[in-house]
């Protein structure tokens, strides 16, 4: 993906909320109290704006390639998109990959304090998982 044409696409947040990893940590842990949670950050996040994410979602590519099996399958979509999050100016963005005991997919946490899945093969947001991705929630990394 050109970085510049997301760029462009970008709405700009009047007033972000931000807090703090132990804040993202916390949300997390009272969500999912039987995952696994890796904070990578312990400054501030910015919580999303769902218009941006879906504006990002829209110009990102990775829902685009090919499903391979063992080859780019789940792990590798949600590690691409995430990636691609990893940039400025989204890296401090509260966005990560979660790993269930079916499926690996990503997540965000919105400026209301909502989590949602990102699903990276299909670019939908879920409040809650689909059978198919899995039952018990076993990693979160943000």
């Amino acid at each position: 993906m050109c970085i510049q044409k997301v760029l462009n696409l970008f709405i700009k947040d009047e007033d972000p909320r931000e807090e703090s990893g132990l804040w993202v940590y916390a949300k997390l842990k009272s969500l999912f109290p039987e995952a696994e949670i890796f904070i990578s950050d312990s400054d501030n996040y910015r919580l999303c704006n769902l218009d941006n994410i879906n504006a990002f979602l829209k110009a990102d590519l990775t829902d685009q390639i090919k499903y391979e099996t063992n080859r780019m399958d789940c792990d590798d979509f949600a590690s691409r998109l995430h990636g691609q999050f990893s940039t400025p100016p989204y890296s401090d963005l509260a966005v990560g990959k979660v790993w269930t005991d079916k499926h690996a997919l990503n997540c965000l946490i919105d400026q209301n304090g909502d989590f949602w899945f990102i699903e990276p093969q299909t670019d939908e947001l879920l409040s809650e998982l689909a059978g198919w991705q899995g039952d018990k929630i076993r990693f979160i990394e943000i």
